[in-house]
């Protein structure tokens, strides 16, 4: 095993991708660099704070899901408003997994802010 010794062996990591398969169709997933997973994260607020739980899902395949080349298939998760919820589900079951993100985690800060939005 090499040690890391500077900032470019860290930033010259490419990305995990996984490719997974649900009835039949593969889709390519891509983890987050940190600049997306920040932007992911401050997408799940509204203006105060209040994180949106029903923008969880989408907007986590939206950033996540790639083409061959790398690029994102869906630049607005409001376009996934209508995917069918058991590949919903389950796309964003895939991106958790390859993101770190344990699972309930995300859930958790929608709790915790909702707990704290109560207590004010």
């Amino acid at each position: 095993m090499a040690i890391v010794s500077s900032l470019d062996d860290v930033l010259s990591m490419p990305l995990n991708e996984s490719v997974v398969e649900f009835e039949g169709k593969q889709y390519r997933l891509r983890e987050l660099n940190e600049e997306q997973a920040v932007k992911y994260e401050l997408e799940l607020q509204d203006k105060k704070g209040k994180f949106d739980v029903t923008k969880m899902r989408r907007t986590m395949i939206a950033y996540s899901w790639v083409d061959a080349d790398g690029n994102r298939i869906v630049d607005d998760s409001n376009k996934l408003k209508t995917m069918r919820r058991s590949l919903a589900g389950y796309l964003y079951e895939e991106c958790q997994k390859l993101n770190r993100y344990e699972p309930g985690e995300l859930e958790d800060l929608v709790k915790n802010s909702e707990a704290t939005e109560s207590s004010d």
